[in-house]
């Protein structure tokens, strides 16, 4: 359901909050699994894995992966608030000093850089 309503809401081409949260959800599902797994071996005295395993390391890698991202989604939006903030700022400045109702503006700011 999660990992759904992230793509009923994210926005092309990227389509980011859709694949953080399936990689999220994915991670979370497979140390769940793990766990259950580690549990029988103990509960019923079954050998270990006989190979290196480093699964759990790759899933909790994942989760960190999209931690990381998020806080940098983040940050950037905050970010770009603080830019649309100043620039509102400034066109109200000016259209006080001016007393113009339009305030010509020949650069455009870009989208929000969380959908990058």
């Amino acid at each position: 359901r999660i990992i759904g309503d992230a793509a009923e809401y994210d926005h092309p081409p990227d389509y980011t909050s859709f694949f953080q949260a399936r990689r999220e959800e994915h991670a979370k599902l497979g140390l769940s699994v793990l766990e259950i797994t580690n549990e029988l071996r103990r509960s019923y005295a079954l050998s270990a894995f006989d190979v290196v395993d480093d699964t759990e390391d790759t899933l909790r890698s994942a989760l960190a992966d999209v931690e990381r991202e998020r806080l940098e989604n983040i940050k950037a939006q905050a970010e770009w608030n603080e830019r649309m903030v100043a620039r509102i700022a400034e066109r109200e400045a000016a259209l006080e000093i001016t007393g113009r109702g339009v305030v010509d503006d020949k650069e455009t700011e870009p989208h929000s850089p969380v959908q990058k």
